[in-house]
C-alpha cells in the first residue's frame, strides 16, 4: 500500500481520514535538528526534520548524484502555501 502525506492523501488518494505521513504528528516527536525518513508516493517527499529552533522542514529530491541524492529543505509554512 502507498504512503500519502497530507497533501497527497486528499488531492491523489482522495482519503480524508488521515495521512499516512503527517507532517504535524511526525514533526512533534522529533528532537531538534534532527529529521526522520519518509517516502510520499504522490510528491516524492523524502523527509521531515526539525531544526533547533523547532521549524519544521520538509525534503525533496533534486537531483540524484554519485553518493545518492541531492536533496532541497523547505519550512513546513513555505509547503502549506504551495
Amino acid at each position: 500500500m502507498a504512503d500519502f502525506c497530507n497533501k497527497c492523501s486528499t488531492e491523489i488518494a482522495g482519503d480524508t481520514g488521515g495521512a499516512e505521513i503527517d507532517i504535524l504528528k511526525l514533526s512533534e516527536s522529533l528532537a531538534p535538528d534532527t529529521y526522520i525518513p519518509v517516502l510520499c508516493e504522490g510528491c516524492g517527499m523524502r523527509a521531515v526534520g526539525k531544526t533547533e529552533t523547532g521549524e519544521i522542514l520538509i525534503a525533496f529530491n533534486v537531483n540524484e548524484i554519485e553518493t545518492g541524492y541531492e536533496v532541497n529543505w523547505i519550512s513546513y509554512a513555505e509547503w502549506a502555501k504551495a
